[in-house]
């Protein structure tokens, strides 16, 4: 086939710049149904985390962003005003509301599967009209999304508080390995998301056996999950920041452009492109070589199951 050809890499970029245009469609949507998501995890952590700790109070972040600037000489109109210090600590929680919400740990469940089941389709080249087959993802998916929804968000807010607890506190052997383990959680918990909704859209399965499936690929591909989020990250967070933080008024322009029209769709396109190849190699049997046997993820799943992906 044409796809093995060429690559996985190539075969990515070359659908890339084709469905463009539709991926910052996608984007603008995605900001549209997670307003309410975005503005209640913005403000839930504007409020909590000063409870948490004084540590994570606005003042105590400027004083820290000013003491750093002096140390290594960053430019005055970034560090040494009190101002802009102070203004930066309320975009770095907007900043980081923006990743948990892309990393799907927050989000309006039901739209983000109709969102997965365009990306899926993308990945898999079989795309047809773009409002028919969100309207038909987003009927079908949608009372399994609200579930998982749900459940993430509670679990991410009992990790996050926790992280946030435990990194403000006195120093000492506990505090130290109880944050590194639940920041090992929820690094461990974020690659586990990354399958949810494609699964969902993908498998006729109960939410038993999505998660099942994900927490094998989970630990099955745990390296390159873990590159796939690294990258992720780095799209949805460490550029748009660093844009911020260094390039002035420029840089923050450039990066709400980004947000606005290519971060999330770029980001959960990638995700979604990566779990695709791993729901080909591993459960979806290769009907060219006739192959049967069942795989570690289709222990789960047996194969003629996924014989009605695409009408699901």
């Amino acid at each position: 086939m044409n796809e093995q050809r060429e690559g996985p890499v190539i075969r990515f970029f070359r659908i890339l710049g084709t469905r463009l245009m539709t991926l910052i469609l996608c984007n603008l949507m995605f900001l549209a149904v997670n307003i309410p998501t975005i503005v209640i995890t913005y403000a839930v952590a504007v409020n909590v985390m000063p409870v948490i700790s004084q540590n994570l109070n606005p003042e105590a972040f400027a004083g820290s962003i000013e003491n750093l600037g002096k140390e290594t000489g960053l430019t005055e109109s970034i560090i040494e005003i009190s101002d802009e210090a102070f203004r930066l600590y309320f975009v770095f929680i907007l900043v980081v509301s923006f990743l948990i919400v892309g990393m799907t740990l927050i989000v309006n469940g039901p739209f983000q599967s109709a969102f997965s089941f365009i990306y899926r389709n993308y990945a898999r080249e079989t795309s047809g009209f773009f409002w028919h087959d969100y309207r038909k993802a987003l009927k079908t998916n949608w009372k399994q999304s609200i579930k998982v929804s749900i459940i993430t968000f509670l679990v991410t807010a009992v990790l996050l508080f926790n992280i946030g607890y435990y990194a403000t506190r006195p120093e000492g052997t506990l505090p130290r390995i109880m944050l590194g383990l639940f920041v090992a959680i929820t690094v461990l918990f974020s690659c586990f998301q990354i399958y949810i909704y494609p699964l969902i859209v993908t498998m006729d399965l109960p939410l038993k056996g999505i998660f099942k499936n994900a927490a094998i690929f989970l630990a099955l591909r745990l390296f390159p999950n873990l590159g796939v989020l690294l990258l992720q990250v780095l799209i949805m967070f460490v550029i748009p920041f660093a844009l911020i933080f260094f390039g002035g008024q420029i840089g923050s322009t450039i990066a709400v452009v980004l947000y606005i029209t290519i971060v999330f769709s770029l980001s959960h396109f990638i995700g979604s492109f990566f779990v695709w190849q791993q729901i080909e190699k591993y459960i979806i049997p290769d009907e060219e070589e006739g192959q049967t046997e069942e795989t570690p993820a289709s222990t789960e799943v047996e194969m003629g199951a996924v014989e009605t992906l695409s009408e699901k």
